[in-house]
């Protein structure tokens, strides 16, 4: 969970801000199980106390001294790689094509968009054929096999990069798209 605090002074106010050796001393005691709890600063007399908010909320000493409000933990979802191209059209022809996703938008010189499943890769229309050169992409499968198998069917995967385990457990091929996009294919050993 994230934790919000609050100085707060007898008078109600916005006190100084704790010294980082103030807040390492602080002692943290629960009060309950809904998350409210209550710290009693060593060194700080009975009048000073924080108030600890799980709910989101900007107190005051958050505000007053520019630390960033900690929401409820956060959980990302899903990653969207936006690659460059030099031809939206082509680059979405090659995804349908050869790695079967479908078309979702295309607006040739501006952006593309495919989609299998819960992956989408978007493109950007790209004057620069090394900066999409230097551009690349992972996307999670399952079935691996099968896709290595049709791309070197159809001569696609890079020449470095055949399907092998990596060393951190995964078993992982690599692709070049017609503009120099490195992609790489994976699907933990586990799978």
């Amino acid at each position: 969970m994230a934790v919000v605090a609050q100085v707060v002074d007898a008078a109600g106010e916005g006190g100084e801000r704790p010294t980082a050796d103030i807040r390492r001393q602080a002692e943290i005691k629960c009060t309950d199980h809904t998350g409210k709890r209550d710290l009693a600063l060593l060194g700080y007399s009975s009048h000073d106390w924080l108030s600890w908010n799980f709910c989101g909320k900007h107190p005051v000493w958050r505000q007053k001294y520019g630390v960033p409000s900690m929401a409820k933990t956060t959980e990302f979802v899903i990653a969207t790689p936006v690659l460059a191209s030099l031809d939206i059209k082509r680059s979405v022809g090659f995804f349908c094509s050869k790695l079967g996703f479908t078309k979702i938008h295309e607006d040739q010189g501006t952006y593309g968009i495919v989609s299998s499943g819960s992956v989408s890769i978007h493109f950007w229309a790209c004057a620069d054929r090394k900066i999409a050169e230097a551009t690349g992409c992972r996307v999670g499968v399952r079935g691996i096999e099968q896709l290595y198998a049709q791309c070197a069917k159809d001569g696609i995967v890079h020449p470095k990069a055949p399907l092998k385990k990596a060393p951190w457990g995964n078993h992982e091929f690599a692709i070049l798209d017609p503009d120099g996009n490195l992609v790489t294919f994976y699907e933990p050993a586990d799978a």
